[in-house]
């Protein structure tokens, strides 16, 4: 846990707890830290909530709501920090909106290329790499069998 929280703090860049005999306290930075992720939180469940549906499956195993979870609410403390006149609302959504009409000034969207609305930016593209066990890759060294290529997977047997 300790580690945990000094790679928090080295993030932040801020001291978030006050270390006591067998305990930890929140400090004024840490505090007002919570107040802003716990609201963030909250907007997550709250919109995960409104938009749950019967799962679909998605081709890529990628979810909005895990874009927003894993990149996007990391990085929002510092963002509010560096601009607290913006109002930041998070809603992770497979639903396109019309941005215009629900009052929406930035979306980040999942699409493919050719459904790319006017005027969007492309932020990132996808990045997929085959990965075994170590106990794998070391049956396939035992058994000579290189794997170089994803067809090569055919002929290694498990």
């Amino acid at each position: 846990m300790s580690r945990q929280i000094q790679a928090l703090e080295a993030f932040v860049g801020v001291q978030l707890f006050e270390r006591r005999h067998k305990a930890l306290g929140l400090t004024e930075e840490g505090q007002a830290y919570y107040r802003t992720v716990a609201q963030a939180l909250e907007q997550l469940r709250d919109a995960t909530r409104s938009s749950a549906r019967p799962a679909r499956p998605c081709p890529h195993g990628d979810d909005h709501g895990v874009f927003a979870a894993l990149w996007l609410v990391p990085r929002l403390a510092r963002f509010r920090a560096e601009h607290p006149h913006v109002d930041v609302r998070i809603a992770a959504t497979h639903e396109v909106l019309d941005l215009d009409r629900e009052g929406i000034d930035v979306s980040i969207r999942d699409c493919s290329l050719a459904n790319v609305p006017p005027g969007a930016e492309h932020l990132v593209g996808e990045h997929l790499a085959a990965v075994c066990s170590p106990a794998y890759a070391k049956q396939a060294k035992a058994t000579k069998v290189p794997l170089r290529h994803p067809e090569d997977l055919r002929t290694t047997s498990s």
